[in-house]
């Protein structure tokens, strides 16, 4: 039997959305959030407006922090209560056979003779990824909520909430910049893009290759609707 399409869904119009919002607010919060460590020659480069730009920088980051917030709740309430996002959460949810395909593709990259791991519709990889962005928002949000209303809090916990928003800040930056790029971008088998974030669809093929219990679940699926009709 063959597969009536060429390609399936993998991530539909809402998750793309969802998705987008994440990396637009993303960006700016890195861009204002670092411009607070420009250095002084810069800061005096600028001049009179100085003020004024760092009032825009402040008012730029907190918009976006807040967006960012409100999309990683509407993202909790999509898992939750949409058909959709509670078979997505179950796919998502961390389970004893991530840590089995780990070793497996240590294995496997350590002599190639092994078989490599057999991934369903995500790898432990991209759930790493998702629950890492479940927990810096989580993070970012409470400790910026902190600093932005600093007048309510003692000084040692704000002390505390800005080493901590700094640095998951940092780690953040560097996660998506080097693990989120290179598995999205560079990775040799998908250079020079994935184009799932954009267009939300794999091929049938790509799904065999990457996914494959994904891929066979899929065809049982068809297999067993065939039967049926």
């Amino acid at each position: 039997m063959l597969i009536p399409e060429q390609y399936v869904e993998h991530m539909n119009l809402n998750e793309r959305i969802q998705h987008g919002v994440m990396a637009v607010t993303f960006t700016l919060l890195a861009i204002t959030g670092f411009l607070v460590f420009l250095p002084e020659k810069y800061v005096g480069f600028i001049g009179s407006g100085a003020e004024a730009f760092f009032q825009w920088r402040r008012n730029l980051h907190r918009i976006s922090g807040v967006l960012m917030a409100l999309a990683g709740v509407y993202n909790i309430v999509y898992l939750c209560f949409t058909e959709r996002g509670r078979w997505l959460l179950r796919e998502l949810l961390p389970h004893r056979q991530d840590l089995t395909d780990l070793r497996q593709i240590m294995r496997y990259y350590l002599n190639p003779d092994q078989p490599p791991p057999q991934f369903g519709w995500y790898n432990y990889v991209e759930k790493v990824e998702y629950w890492a962005l479940v927990w810096g928002i989580a993070v970012m949000s409470i400790t910026g909520f902190l600093l932005w209303f600093e007048v309510q809090f003692s000084k040692l916990l704000l002390d505390i909430a800005t080493i901590i928003h700094r640095y998951e800040a940092i780690l953040a930056v560097l996660a998506i910049v080097v693990w989120h790029f290179y598995h999205v971008y560079w990775k040799p088998e998908i250079f020079p893009m994935n184009p799932v974030w954009l267009t939300g669809r794999i091929s049938t093929e790509e799904l065999r290759h990457r996914y494959p219990l994904a891929y066979h679940a899929m065809m049982e699926k068809l297999f067993k609707e065939s039967d049926e009709s």
